[in-house]
């Protein structure tokens, strides 16, 4: 006896109605029918115990369902028209809820992010997507405030690199009359470098001297070819037309003459 009413009390904490046998139907009080009129009650189709509509629940401070005792459990409440079911195909997108996800509308196409705005240096420096074009982006991060002319990137152009071998004059061939030759490493080869403002910011000192062109590539002379120093540069391929380079900065002075100590070091005199 002391088994069955430990294992009524679990099952009362747990709000599930234990089914009640014969005997305790049977010793309700005086309210239960006896004899001939418990028989006819029966077949009258009169709910059981079991059968009882379970008590209706508790609702909280903003009007959900309390948790079922014992489980921590809330019982899901019918949808309604301002809480529409998840599976109905009509519903708004933010019926979903729950995870903070948004749900998409059978056939809908997916969402994509807004792609972030192109920097300002990138916008106007179309570099491409050959492997120059990352040798130029990595440079210009560099030197984002570096002007050159607009018309510059529709032209053609290859890039390469050379170790100074300490000639005063030295030819590098690259198959064509360039308009431009931008040497990226190092990226200042004359040593003049940035000037700042009051307020730390740098001004840029412009592009470097160009060496001499001549029908299929660039002469360069002592200060370029260093003995030891390596040197990567970006050509450009002339149209036939003058190209408008910028001057040297305000800031930019006289480069002094340059020895090697033959590591790629640099002393000046």
């Amino acid at each position: 006896m002391a088994e069955d009413d430990a294992r009524g009390n679990v099952l009362r904490s747990l709000g599930v109605s234990r089914r009640r046998g014969p005997e305790e139907s049977a010793g309700d009080g005086a309210d239960a029918p006896t004899g001939a009129g418990a028989d006819d009650a029966a077949d009258a189709g009169a709910p059981a115990d079991d059968a009882a509509p379970a008590p209706a629940e508790e609702a909280g401070a903003n009007g959900e369902p309390k948790a079922v005792s014992g489980l921590g459990i809330k019982r899901r409440r019918p949808p309604t028209a301002e809480r529409p079911a998840a599976s109905d195909p009509d519903a708004p997108a933010s019926a979903a809820g729950g995870l903070g996800i948004t749900r998409r509308k059978p056939g809908a196409a997916p969402e994509r992010a807004e792609a972030a705005p192109a920097a300002a240096g990138a916008a106007r420096r179309p570099l491409g997507n050959d492997q120059a074009a990352v040798i130029l982006a990595s440079y210009f991060r560099g030197r984002p405030d570096l002007e050159l002319p607009p018309r510059l990137w529709e032209l053609k152009r290859t890039h390469g690199f050379y170790t100074g071998d300490g000639r005063p004059e030295r030819k590098l061939v690259v198959g064509f009359e360039p308009a431009l030759v931008l040497y990226v490493i190092p990226v200042y080869p004359e040593e003049i470098w940035p000037t700042y403002t009051k307020d730390y910011k740098p001004i840029d000192p412009g592009l470097h001297r160009q060496p001499k062109f001549v029908s299929d590539g660039f002469v360069v002379d002592a200060p370029y070819n260093i003995l030891g120093e390596g040197y990567m540069y970006v050509a450009f391929r002339s149209d036939g037309q003058p190209l408008e380079l910028p001057g040297p900065s305000s800031a930019q002075e006289p480069a002094p003459e340059a020895t090697s100590l033959g590591l790629g070091i640099r002393r000046r005199k």
